[in-house]
């Protein structure tokens, strides 16, 4: 007589698949709440104060943070609310933004500076 599943000597362990999936949603809550409390933080955007295209930022990028757990790379001191105006100016590398202590990061005052020259504007050929 075999033995029925919840009774297997040696059950299964889960699949890969789904630690994957109890990952991505671990992942997808962390990210949320962390959104949430920074909208809260910053009633508008660091650096134009405009309440339109609410979105979040991280100050050390997430390519820099790769294969760090979401509580690390997604926490209130990395990150910040930009309208998407100035997000896309940041992605662009046209400004740069400077936290004024880094033990505070975006719980403290962040100054945005003019970038000297953007990696994608074409300078003219000689």
């Amino acid at each position: 007589m075999e033995p029925s599943s919840p009774d297997l000597l040696f059950p299964k362990g889960r699949t890969r698949a789904q630690d994957k999936q109890t990952k991505r949603v671990h992942r997808a809550d962390h990210i949320r709440a962390i959104r949430l409390q920074v909208m809260q933080r910053d009633p508008a955007c660091r650096v134009c104060h405009s309440t339109n295209g609410a979105e979040m930022h991280e100050l050390v990028p997430r390519s820099r943070l790769r294969g760090q757990p979401p509580e690390v790379i997604y926490t209130l001191v990395n990150c910040l609310r930009l309208c998407s105006k100035c997000h896309g100016r940041v992605t662009r590398h046209e400004i740069t933004l400077l936290p004024a202590s880094d033990r505070l990061g975006a719980n403290g005052r962040v100054e945005a500076q003019l970038t000297f020259r953007s990696r994608h504007v074409q300078t003219p050929t000689r």
